[in-house]
């Protein structure tokens, strides 16, 4: 008798951790680091679209979650590399440790590959829209799978540095059915919660951010000849107008992708990620 009431207690104890929401189990969740080990499931296949060639291509994802995690509902945080649209990959050092931290502190992380372009022919316009059209996939990949993974669909964030940083900003702030691409999942939506923005831009469509769109985070070198400073100072300047939240980290003397003053704008990123995408809707 005393076996089966331990038992029934037990389950009654699991039943109602799996039960609770992302914010309440574990109790630091998001704000600090609260699972030891992560489970990383790789090259997962999130849509399909044809490369330059002309091939039908898989589109590939690796995605990283706490293990030993009951919650019902995570908040996400999709990695978009850089590399200028023709190099880069989801499964480099910084992306790797990224994602990893980030599930440590309760997201679950995808860091996604999209279609690169041919250096001898390299057209700008279309590597953007490419890239746009397969970032839009992996957002409606985890909608339609919510429940596969235990996703929130109201906390999903980007992330992306340069290039990756390019790409998010379109998926976040070109919105309208023309820019949705193929790539894969129709029927879902596209939007997203928050964007970072690592020395990335907008160029001629910074006019596409409109009142009531996501809030982001801008961090850029003030030297950067890449992608110049003066990218963020004109998604500042949009944001300003139209009233969408921002936050500006001018990095003082540095030029295109400093990673090495990571350690510097990483607690930017993990406050924002936190009030922005984490505790969306809650009292922080």
């Amino acid at each position: 008798m005393y076996r089966k009431a331990l038992v029934v207690a037990s389950l009654f104890i699991v039943s109602s951790i799996t039960g609770c929401i992302s914010d309440i189990y574990p109790k630091d969740r998001y704000a600090s680091i609260v699972f030891d080990n992560v489970i990383v499931h790789k090259d997962v296949v999130y849509g399909q679209a044809y490369d330059y060639t002309g091939n039908l291509i898989d589109l590939l994802m690796d995605i990283y979650e706490p293990k030993g995690d009951f919650a019902r509902k995570r908040a996400l945080v999709i990695a978009i590399h850089g590399g200028a649209f023709i190099g880069g990959d989801k499964a480099s050092g910084k992306w790797v440790k990224l994602c990893t931290l980030l599930a440590k502190m309760g997201y679950v992380a995808a860091s996604i590959n999209y279609r690169l372009q041919p250096p001898e022919n390299f057209n700008k316009s279309r590597a953007i829209t490419e890239a746009m059209h397969d970032a839009k996939a992996a957002v409606r990949f985890f909608r339609a799978h919510a429940n596969d993974y235990r996703i929130d669909p109201d906390r999903i964030a980007l992330i992306g540095a340069s290039a990756g940083a390019i790409t998010a900003l379109h998926v976040t702030y070109l919105r309208e059915p023309e820019f949705e691409g193929d790539s894969g999942n129709p029927g879902y939506s596209s939007g997203v919660t928050a964007c970072i923005d690592l020395w990335g831009g907008l160029y001629g469509n910074v006019t596409e951010i409109d009142p009531g769109e996501p809030p982001v985070l801008i961090i850029h070198g003030t030297e950067d000849k890449v992608v110049p400073y003066s990218e963020a100072e004109n998604i500042s300047r949009r944001c300003e107008e139209v009233g969408v939240y921002y936050s500006l980290h001018p990095l003082e003397g540095a030029g295109h992708a400093p990673w090495d003053r990571y350690e510097e704008f990483l607690p930017w990123i993990l406050d924002f990620l936190y009030k922005y995408c984490a505790r969306k809707d809650k009292s922080i």
